[in-house]
This record gives C-alpha cells, sequence and structure tokens, in this order.
C-alpha cells in the first residue's frame, strides 16, 4: 500500500504524465580506476537494501497500488563515451567536458518515468577519459526525498569500496503501514483540531505578480535561478540568530515573510515550510519519500518591526512543529478544502532551508575519489508557484535555489539580488528591531 504522500504525489504525476517535475538528480565526478562491475553491483546492493527504490505504482480503480520488485535487483548501467559525442570532440580530459556532460544529463535527466512500468531509480555512466567518469542517477521523488539523497551518497560509496554497513533499516513499507493506521487515530483527530483552529479563514491563495493568467490546470512549467547568498549577508544571519537565539532558519523565513509580505501585497499568509517527516529513529537511515508539507500562517498586519516578526514566525513554526502528525494530502482531505485544478491548495508558496555537501568536497570510494557533480543541471519545471530553498553548504557557504511557474512575471520577487538580501531585515534598531513590513 503506497503511503498518503505517495498516493498524492502518483495523482499528481497523472495530471501531466509527460512532465520530468518530480524527477530527482544526483550526479558524481569519479576519478580513478573505476571498476564498472563493482559499480553495478553497488548499485543494486542499494536498491536491495532500500525497498522503495524497487517500488512501481500501476493504477488500481483509479488510485495507486504498490507493487515491489524482488531481490536482487538489478539496477542498468548503460554508458556513453562522451568523447565521441558530436558536442564532446577534443574535449576529453578537458575543462571543457563538463559542458558536454551537462548538455547531456540534462536532455538525459528530463525523460518522465512511467510509474506503472518504469524501473524508478535510472544510472547512465559517461565516460571521459579511462580515469574520469560521471555517474547520473535520476530517482522519481515518489520514491525518495532530500534526506535520502545524503543516505544513497554515503551508501552507494560503500558498497561499491565492498566495505560493510550496518543491518539494513527498517523498510519504507512499515512506515506506510503505520501513516494509514494514523490517519484515523485519537491523536489525528487531536491534531485535526489544531490545524482547523489556525487555518480558519486563511485565504485560499497567495497571489504573486504575474505576466499572463494563471493555466486553467496547473501545468508545473517553470524555471530555476540558482545563485549563491553574498557571504556578509550569510554571516549576518548567523550573527542575528546567534544573538536573539534562534535558528539562522526560523531569521531566514521570517525575512521571506516579510518580502513575501510585500510583493504579494497581503498581511496574511499561509507559507508551506517542508519537514523530514523521520520523527521516528527506525526511519533515520531509510530512503524513501518521507518529506512532509506544514502550512505554516503568518499574520503581519499592524506593520509589526522585523523582531516582532521574528517571534511571530518561531511561534508559528513551534507550534506547526508541534502538530505535525498528519501528511499534509490527508490534512487537506480532512480539512474539506476546496479543491482547483489551477493550484495546489492551501500552500503556493514553499521555503526550505536544508543542510547539503558542498560540490567539490571529495570522498573516496575505496581507490576512487568521487565528488558531487551535476549543480548546473536543473529541470524548468516547479511543482509551487514559487518555491524557495536555501543550501546551507559548508562554514559561510549559502546557495539559494529560487524556482517559479512559468506564468509568473520576470524574476522572482524583486529578481535575484533582492531575494538574497536577507540582511537588509536583521539590522536591529534598539529594542525594537529594524526593517517593518511597510517599508520593506
Amino acid at each position: 500500500m503506497p503511503s498518503p504522500a505517495q498516493q498524492r504525489l502518483w495523482f499528481l504525476q497523472q495530471l501531466a504524465p509527460d512532465s520530468p517535475q518530480y524527477n530527482v538528480f544526483r550526479g558524481y565526478e569519479l576519478r580513478g580506476p573505476l571498476n564498472v562491475a563493482a559499480l553495478r553491483r553497488a548499485l543494486g546492493a542499494l536498491a536491495d537494501r532500500h525497498v522503495a527504490l524497487r517500488m512501481r505504482f500501476p493504477a488500481d480503480g483509479g488510485v495507486a497500488r504498490a507493487v515491489v520488485s524482488g531481490t536482487p535487483f538489478d539496477v542498468e548501467l548503460p554508458s556513453t563515451d562522451l568523447g565521441s559525442e558530436p558536442t564532446a570532440t577534443d574535449l576529453a580530459g578537458e575543462p571543457g567536458w563538463d559542458a558536454a556532460a551537462t548538455e547531456f544529463a540534462r536532455l538525459w535527466t528530463a525523460r518522465p518515468f512511467d510509474l506503472a512500468r518504469d524501473d524508478l531509480i535510472r544510472a547512465h555512466l559517461l565516460r571521459v577519459t579511462p580515469d574520469l567518469h560521471v555517474l547520473l542517477l535520476c530517482v522519481h521523488h515518489i520514491v525518495i526525498d532530500g534526506w535520502s539523497v545524503p543516505i544513497i551518497d554515503e551508501e552507494l560509496g560503500l558498497l561499491y569500496a565492498n566495505r560493510p554497513l550496518g543491518p539494513p533499516p527498517a523498510g519504507y513499507l512499515e512506515y506506510a503501514r503505520r501513516q494509514q493506521e494514523l490517519a484515523g487515530s485519537p491523536a489525528a483527530e487531536r491534531v485535526l483540531a489544531y490545524w482547523r483552529r489556525r487555518l480558519a479563514g486563511a485565504p485560499e491563495l497567495v497571489t504573486l505578480p504575474a505576466d499572463r493568467p494563471r493555466p486553467r490546470i496547473q501545468d508545473f512549467r517553470g524555471g530555476l535561478l540558482v545563485t549563491p547568498v553574498p557571504v556578509d549577508v550569510t554571516a549576518t544571519l548567523r550573527s542575528f540568530a546567534a544573538a536573539h537565539r534562534v535558528t539562522p532558519y526560523t531569521v531566514a523565513y521570517a525575512a521571506f515573510a516579510v518580502l513575501l509580505a510585500r510583493y504579494a501585497r497581503a498581511r496574511d499568509l499561509v507559507i508551506g515550510v517542508v519537514v523530514a517527516g523521520r520523527s521516528r529513529p527506525e526511519f533515520a537511515g531509510t530512503v524513501g519519500f518521507f518529506v512532509g508539507t506544514l502550512p505554516v500562517r503568518m499574520d503581519l498586519s499592524g506593520d509589526p518591526s522585523f523582531l516582532a516578526v521574528l517571534a511571530a514566525a518561531r511561534e508559528a513554526l513551534f507550534d506547526a512543529y508541534d502538530n505535525d502528525l498528519l501528511p499534509f494530502d490527508v490534512l487537506v482531505d480532512r480539512l474539506s478544502l476546496r479543491r482547483d485544478p489551477s493550484y495546489i491548495p492551501l500552500v503556493q508558496v514553499i521555503f526550505q532551508m536544508l543542510v547539503t555537501p558542498a560540490y567539490g568536497t571529495e570522498t573516496r570510494w575505496g581507490d576512487l575519489g568521487s565528488r558531487l557533480w551535476g549543480r548546473d543541471v536543473s529541470q524548468p519545471a516547479t511543482r509551487f508557484d514559487l518555491e524557495v530553498h536555501l543550501l546551507d553548504q559548508a562554514d559561510d557557504d549559502m546557495v539559494m535555489e529560487i524556482g517559479q511557474a512559468a506564468y509568473r512575471a520576470g524574476d522572482p520577487p524583486g529578481g535575484p539580488a533582492h531575494m538574497v538580501d536577507v540582511g537588509a531585515y536583521l539590522d536591529p534598531v534598539g529594542e525594537t528591531g529594524g526593517g517593518s513590513v511597510a517599508h520593506a
């Protein structure tokens, strides 16, 4: 049985079956003498270890049914000699290979999955030189989330090097079963009562500037901007958070709420925040689709100072986390919200801050050096009207990814420079804090 979140994602994919909006890409630059057979075995062993990677989802009476392939599972690993590609002529071994590999990966990753028939993990190997390869992975989001990716990074390297792993973690099917049981429990009713109170009278839609009408049916087309956050802004964010005894995430979320209020011309907002969905420790090392969305409501009426916004954000986030029991799709159903095929109910804007490894950091896969690769491989799709992901990579290194729907106007609100200027809202003035909503 799929989890409620998988059911929802399956339904959304049916609305746009040819869209790659839920394709998750990961690339590895491998330097050294590659053992292709060992790499193929490692990919299969990874899927054997994590049942989610062996799932498919045929339709059964208009809903998804989960089918699990047995073990040992074979992950196909076709290869391409990049040096023989027309776009890569004379580039093998030179810096220019990266552009050719990126173009290949973009086209390869854009191929949609058939959730009923396809294996939902794909791999492809690019050969640049005898001692330089690029491993491409593409996994459908219905069986993976952002917290799963570091698990794959670590375990794939250990499996390739034939190093021991701990016992297999709890399986995703057990999580799916618990989620189904939880939906009808007394605890779920208590949580539902909280959300009914908290979201009573909330706006159905955050309306952002657009240069054309919203499509009648959400088509998930969009664009992605990736931009580094200036070091001085990152330092301000961290120091301001430390001075006020809150997390950098809370400060960044509050600053984003101020920006959104200005550009949406609204003071009552619902902003979706992403949660790991792994509250039970036995699932900490499990690959699967656990991630959830919480609809956090912010009231910025009365022209509050930034410190007032920060306090409200802290309280709203804590309350939401304390009531993180029901999957988002179950919450939407139980609240009997009006459905409109042109937008996702309740949450159209997402904000997330995630700690991720930095590109270029080398790890060892036995006698291979491995680096994360493919920062510029992205899909022109977005699942919401606006998604902002703040990636905390190392020390003072932060990167912001901003995705927006295709019907939206121009750059993300205020343009990329304004979006990342978090520091403009973090300069306290006396005891009241700096920057009000009206002057953001």
